[in-house]
């Protein structure tokens, strides 16, 4: 399998952008390669088919060639998707990991992942796992999902509570596998993040963020 620091030497940055109008998520894709983003994770609505969502993937791939592009299909279960992947040869795909913390082990499906891969010929597709809320225990949440991917996602909204930093506790937790966290302000989690993932409109050019802004987090990031 491929492994996420050969792809990423740095700690890279992605955005992710809703899938739409193949057009303007070009535009954006051009916008946000030349300030310094890693890659991109197009993802997927209720609006959109699983064809439309190749169709933005492919747009962006011919736009911004030897670029990192991901997808999320959030109409696709965990084994359509790595086989959705693995036949789009996306470089990353963006999967849900439910795991109880009670039993203290993922569900039936999340064993699967790795047999998937493997199954699907998905092998250079990086997988990506975002623990599923509500994680009681972020840690034990985060020790079980790294069996099973590459990156374990969280969101940065749910770790930071009662002024207690989980993000540090996950890291212990994962012992050097790779944490992504989703945030709209990096620089909260750069110390714990092997990874970070900025959600931006595709509605209209970079809503959340400036391309400035985005330039200033690449550059961080970069270090």
């Amino acid at each position: 399998m491929i492994a996420f620091r050969n792809v990423f030497p740095q700690k890279p940055l992605l955005v992710t952008m809703l899938a739409g109008n193949e057009n303007l998520i070009v535009h954006n894709a051009h916008i946000a390669r030349d300030v310094g983003v890693s890659g991109v994770f197009i993802v997927g609505h209720n609006d959109v088919s699983v064809e439309d969502l190749q169709g933005c993937y492919l747009a962006v791939q011919r736009a911004c060639p030897n670029w990192w592009v991901g997808i999320k299909y959030p109409k696709l279960d965990n084994e359509q998707a790595i086989q959705q992947a693995a036949a789009d040869a996306v470089s990353g795909v963006w999967l849900n990991c439910n795991i109880n913390v009670i039993a203290e082990q993922p569900d039936a499906q999340i064993k699967q992942l790795r047999a998937w891969q493997k199954q699907y010929g998905a092998k250079d597709t990086l997988l990506f796992g975002e623990l599923q809320e509500p994680v009681w225990l972020p840690g034990v949440a985060a020790y079980f999902a790294a069996r099973h991917v590459d990156v374990v996602l969280t969101k940065e909204k749910d770790r930071i509570v009662v002024g207690i930093n989980e993000f540090g506790l996950m890291k212990r937790v994962l012992d050097g596998r790779p944490l992504g966290v989703i945030t709209h302000t990096p620089e909260n989690v750069l110390p714990y993040a092997d990874c970070v993932i900025v959600p931006v409109l595709a509605k209209r050019p970079f809503v959340k963020l400036p391309p400035y802004r985005i330039h200033q987090l690449a550059q961080a990031l970069a270090g």
